[in-house]
């Protein structure tokens, strides 16, 4: 039922189970890199905001590329969107900042349904 209300409404072809999926896997992986970047700061100097915001990120990421679908001037949209973002945002330290291209990463892989591309890497980042 859900499936075709969606289709209907937004004209983008998704099943309601793969767009669960996709969120939880994207919000999985949002709590690793958090984790990660907890355990990288010394103890207490990181923020608290920050390591909430990476594990949002990816889901957030995640469910506006499933939007986005494959229409070319929603995709020059969401640059837009993410450079007001970037420019509106505090500058962090370089590390953070690759901290939230990494998260933003994850996300995109997970909208665009390549799981095990977003598992792996992210895997990989954890035992490098």
């Amino acid at each position: 039922m859900l499936d075709g209300i969606y289709n209907v409404a937004t004209g983008i072809n998704l099943s309601f189970g793969s767009t669960i999926l996709t969120i939880i896997v994207s919000f999985v992986l949002g709590i690793i890199i958090s984790l990660v970047y907890i355990k990288t700061y010394e103890k207490g100097q990181y923020s608290q905001n920050f390591a909430l915001t990476l594990v949002m990120l990816p889901s957030i990421i995640a469910i506006i590329i499933l939007l986005v679908g494959s229409n070319i001037a929603r995709a020059f949209s969401l640059v837009g969107a993410f450079s007001i973002i970037r420019f509106r945002s505090e500058a962090g330290s370089p590390k953070e900042i690759a901290y939230v291209f990494f998260a933003m990463a994850a996300g995109l892989a997970c909208g665009v349904g390549f799981f095990g591309y977003a598992v792996l890497f992210t895997w990989c980042f954890v035992c490098s």
